[in-house]
């Protein structure tokens, strides 16, 4: 095999491409910001055996404005409530050992100081990855983090920030992704 120190005209021009895509969104910024509370001790109705975009459900309306959210979105669960971050991971190994349900990757150590509780990205669908990560999402091997089934006794309280970036942005979205858990230290999560 030769190595070439020559520069590699398709990877200057994949580079130069994605600077490109990246100057866009740092001189337009993002598409859509959008911040939603949810307080998770309210979630008395499980909506597996109820259809939670039915117009009765307590999230209707929620998730009706989630879907506005096209993608790609960029988007973190920021804790409010006063919840003890050690309680929070305790009540995730707890679920993770007595239910099917995937729940986020646990750091062996963790920042127990941190206001963020995950940093998740999505390309479409926005409103059907916070139904799962609510624990509302009919198919228990989806991967999220499972809120009704584990945080409602706690008394934790999350604003959920949401980003939806340029369309164009949608193969770049994981490398933001990483950068903002990079950021937010978040306590449960793999990047």
């Amino acid at each position: 095999m030769q190595k070439d120190r020559m520069k590699d005209t398709l990877i200057s021009t994949i580079a130069i491409s994605l600077k490109e895509k990246l100057s866009e969104t740092i001189s337009n910024g993002h598409k859509n910001y959008y911040a939603f509370e949810l307080d998770c001790s309210t979630m008395a109705v499980n909506y597996l055996e109820k259809d939670i975009r039915d117009k009765d459900s307590d999230y209707y309306k929620l998730i009706n404005e989630l879907q506005e959210l096209t993608g790609p979105v960029l988007y973190w669960f920021e804790i409010k409530s006063n919840t003890d971050r050690q309680l929070i991971r305790d009540c995730i190994v707890k679920h993770k050992a007595r239910s099917s349900r995937i729940t986020p990757y646990l750091r062996p150590k963790f920042n127990a100081d941190s206001d963020c509780l995950y940093v998740g990205k999505v390309k479409r669908n926005f409103y059907g990855r916070i139904i799962q990560h609510m624990g509302f999402y009919s198919t228990p091997k989806t991967q999220g983090l499972q809120l009704y089934h584990w945080a409602k006794d706690i008394g934790l309280v999350v604003t959920v920030h949401c980003y939806e970036l340029q369309p164009e942005m949608i193969d770049m979205i994981a490398m933001m992704e990483f950068e903002m858990a990079e950021r937010k230290r978040p306590i449960v999560g793999k990047h």
